[in-house]
């Protein structure tokens, strides 16, 4: 079953487990020189309590340079680089998409449903904050 596939919000003790399991998986790939670039509930099998990270038709190695592919990603998962740059991201948005799932499975709820790339960077505002100015900076040299 996909981890998007539950009725309600998964008790605490299991979604710690999972989590752990995600990251164990992200840290293997990762340290292997590739990245996802397509976290999200529905790329997350469970069967047994067992997590499997699937789909990794969107893969990339970490030792190419960007500019990536400007569209990846399904866009609640997509961090903000992803959303304000020409495909200057690294491996991180994968943390941030877990961080994403991590708040889903907690509260079965998206924690940025954006209807567009605008609205979701508002939603992104609204939690987070303004960014300091030299994130900013770097984000208009993209």
């Amino acid at each position: 079953m996909a981890l998007e596939a539950r009725k309600r919000p998964l008790p605490e003790f299991r979604v710690k487990s999972y989590m752990f399991q995600l990251f164990k998986s992200l840290d293997y790939i990762h340290s292997n020189g590739i990245f996802h670039r397509d976290i999200k509930p529905e790329n997350i099998l469970i069967r047994d309590n067992l997590l499997k990270l699937a789909d990794f038709g969107s893969c990339r190695s970490m030792y190419t340079s960007p500019p990536y592919t400007e569209y990846i990603a399904t866009r609640w998962y997509r961090p903000p680089e992803c959303l304000l740059t020409n495909g200057y991201y690294t491996y991180k948005m994968d943390i941030w998409a877990a961080g994403c799932v991590f708040f889903e499975a907690l509260t079965n709820q998206p924690l940025f449903p954006g209807s567009s790339e605008m609205d979701q960077i508002a939603k992104i505002h609204y939690v987070i904050g303004t960014p300091r100015p030299c994130v900013l900076a770097k984000l208009r040299k993209r």
